[in-house]
């Protein structure tokens, strides 16, 4: 999954470095974070679908496992370009997850907690 995310990280981060020469440090933040939930909401569309049901992929496992990897490889790359870019003039504030990341991370976490579950010897 790592190849097929790589190319729209590297494309935002050129934008990010032209953003940070360009702006404040507060908007440059509230862009990244804004960058970052975008991002992060098209897999939480993904999810939805899959728990939904919508086309032949139901409640596919491989689906969650890869939408966990790609959730892994965006927060990631957005709290080290945002460390790395702001350093010490960072809130702790700014690193929380967006709206869209954390319900993302919810939603595997509650999928993850019903298929362990429904494994169960008993």
């Amino acid at each position: 999954m790592h190849e097929q995310v790589h190319p729209i990280l590297e494309c935002i981060e050129d934008v990010m470095a032209n953003l940070h020469q360009a702006v404040d440090s507060r908007v440059y933040v509230a862009v990244g974070r804004g960058l970052w939930d975008w991002a992060s909401q098209d897999v939480y569309e993904y999810l939805e679908g899959l728990q939904q049901g919508l086309g032949l992929n139901k409640g596919a496992w491989r689906g969650r496992q890869n939408a966990a990897a790609v959730m892994s490889d965006i927060d990631s790359f957005f709290t080290a370009t945002l460390s790395a870019t702001l350093q010490h003039e960072l809130h702790e504030r700014d690193m929380d997850l967006p709206l869209h990341s954390d319900s993302t991370h919810k939603l595997l976490a509650e999928n993850s907690t019903s298929m362990n579950m429904s494994y169960t010897v008993y």
